[in-house]
């Protein structure tokens, strides 16, 4: 269950005052962070499946059988520290870090790795409403093209602080 996860949100939110509010929804880490969307969505066929060491250790054994030629991406819940690993060096080390299967053939645009975000206020969930700013949203682009692939040229394939923007990719 979620509450497991994060059981000291759950306390505090039993000791909230009848006069006090909260600025998000219960649970929100489910949908809202990237180690959670995937452990309560495993079974997606849009979500690249991962793995959080220890606890998913025979999970990964099982998949690395299925797939031997995976690849992986180290990553942190707090988005430092991804890269590409080979399986054989993925351990325990870090109880912030999970492991993503590595998608080799990612969609890009001019030659570039992108991530995208669209900014969304949702005010009610029964009934779920749910209203995008209309201007207020996020693409940045790796710095360095993608192909030739090298797992160690991490700025190829990271969208980190050094990103181009949009209209820097335009010719």
């Amino acid at each position: 269950s979620i509450e497991g996860h994060d059981s000291s949100t759950y306390k505090r939110l039993k000791e909230l005052k009848q006069h006090q509010k909260i600025n998000h929804f219960p649970g929100n880490a489910a949908i809202c962070t990237k180690i959670h969307l995937n452990m309560f969505n495993e079974d997606s066929k849009y979500i690249l499946r991962s793995f959080e060491m220890p606890r998913d250790e025979q999970y990964l054994k099982n998949y690395v059988k299925r797939h031997p030629e995976a690849k992986f991406v180290a990553k942190n819940v707090y988005n430092r520290g991804v890269g590409v690993v080979d399986v054989e060096e993925i351990d325990d080390r870090d109880p912030d870090e999970f492991f993503q299967v590595f998608l080799d053939k990612p969609f890009l645009i001019d030659g570039h790795a992108f991530d995208m975000g669209v900014f969304v206020l949702i005010t009610s969930l029964d009934p779920l409403r749910i209203y995008r700013y209309d201007l207020d949203h996020l693409m940045r682009f790796c710095p360095e093209p993608y192909h030739p692939f090298d797992q160690k040229k991490r700025s190829s394939y990271v969208v980190a602080d050094d990103h181009m923007d949009a209209h820097e990719t335009k010719g």
